[in-house]
């Protein structure tokens, strides 16, 4: 994200107030609950697996390991589509190029090799992943495009909200 083109419009604002922090509560209000959010949609996805595999309060309870590889791989498949809507607090991911920033979209694609490297090479069994089917992808995706839909939401209003005033 470092190297990303800046906004366009970014000159035709005015100026921050100096005597401003830089950390404000809105932008802090942005984070937290982008991770909150995050953080639900990992547990969730953890849950779902759980309870898709017969998981019980009261019974012998198995796939400990298939849930964790769900929920790990959602947490990184969430983190990379993140950084996608996070290259700008008002414009939609999807106006943005992705050829302006091909750095990105090789560390995206470097990072989603190493999880298929963890997932389906003998380090699997070191590290206790197990292999994910097409339905798992489907929930790994499902919940990893949640935060996508919340932040374009919010982006949206912004946009609205600003063009109203």
């Amino acid at each position: 994200l470092g190297v990303d083109n800046g906004d366009p419009k970014n000159m035709s604002r005015p100026p921050r107030n100096p005597q401003e922090k830089i950390m404000q509560k809105p932008f802090v209000l942005h984070f937290l609950t982008t991770g909150l959010f995050i953080g639900v949609c990992v547990v969730a996805a953890f849950i779902l697996t759980l309870v898709n595999d017969g998981w019980t309060w009261w019974g012998t309870n198995t796939g400990w390991h298939h849930a964790s590889t769900i929920a790990f791989a959602t947490l990184v498949v969430v983190q990379l589509i993140n950084t996608f809507s996070a290259r700008s607090f008002t414009q939609s991911a999807f106006r943005i190029p992705l050829g302006g920033n091909i750095l990105l979209v090789v560390a995206v694609i470097t990072s989603l090799l190493m999880v298929g490297i963890i997932i389906y090479t003998p380090l699997s069994s070191v590290l206790h992943t197990t292999t994910l089917g097409w339905n798992d992808w489907m929930i790994v995706l499902g919940f990893s495009l949640l935060p996508l839909l919340f932040q374009e939401i919010i982006k949206w209003r912004k946009r609205n909200t600003i063009s109203c005033e």
